[in-house]
């Protein structure tokens, strides 16, 4: 039996732009330290998840965040936050990409 695991549907995409039509594109602030600064790129739509990256913040290096819709407000949660240097990246300037398993 094969298991489709599908992490972005286009039901959920068109769900969540029409709750933002007629609305400021504006959902979240970032404030810097700890919970990041300039999101450069994208975000990626996961149910009722949106995913990306900041260049800054976090450690200092940047971070990828996860912002939830509940109730008609966004939450963020940092995933991971970059620590720069040899062992770890910095200052993450692309999409996150979501892949699906057969």
């Amino acid at each position: 039996m094969r298991r489709i695991r599908v992490l972005v549907s286009a039901l959920t995409l068109q769900s969540a732009l029409l709750s933002l039509r007629g609305q400021s594109p504006v959902i979240y602030s970032f404030g810097g330290d700890p919970d990041g600064a300039n999101p450069k790129r994208s975000v990626t739509l996961s149910g009722s998840s949106l995913y990306g990256t900041t260049v800054y913040g976090g450690s200092g290096d940047g971070t990828v965040f996860q912002l939830l819709s509940s109730s008609g407000s966004w939450s963020e949660t940092v995933l991971y936050s970059f620590a720069g240097g040899s062992g770890d990246g910095s200052e993450p300037d692309g999409n996150l990409v979501f892949a699906w398993e057969l």
